[in-house]
């Protein structure tokens, strides 16, 4: 598998928006709060939920899952690996590892990529934001 090494500057400010974000939000995910990101992701990609927690492996499902774990991992950082699996159709934690690594791989690569992830945030961020 390619990895593509993340420069030292992106990893600063990754870690910092994960950082920010770790303070406001509960670091575990609940199953409502993974249901969501999966939600969200499948809405913006004009895929099924269903499909998104299923086997099939078009592209367009594949990011929605990729997106789907980068939410859920970023904003609720002390999520398990199998957590999120379970709730994602029973998932193993490895494959969550897999969908991790891709997100990243492309995120750093693929400008459309990123710039469709970075859409869906604000929605997620909506979405789950502490009711005051």
């Amino acid at each position: 598998m390619l990895t593509t090494e993340i420069p030292q500057r992106q990893t600063s400010e990754i870690l910092a928006h994960v950082a920010m974000h770790a303070a406001l939000y509960p670091a575990v995910a609940s199953t409502e709060e993974i249901e969501t990101a999966i939600t969200i992701a499948a809405n913006e990609l004009s895929v099924d939920y269903e499909d998104v927690i299923g086997k099939r492996r078009f592209r367009d499902i594949t990011t929605a899952r990729q997106y789907s774990v980068a939410l859920v991992l970023t904003y609720f950082p002390g999520t398990t690996l199998s957590a999120i699996g379970e709730v994602m159709g029973g998932r193993d934690h490895s494959t969550i590892i897999n969908q991790r690594q891709q997100f990243y791989d492309l995120f750093i690569t693929e400008e459309k990529y990123r710039t469709a992830y970075e859409s869906i945030v604000p929605i997620f961020l909506s979405a789950i934001r502490p009711k005051s």
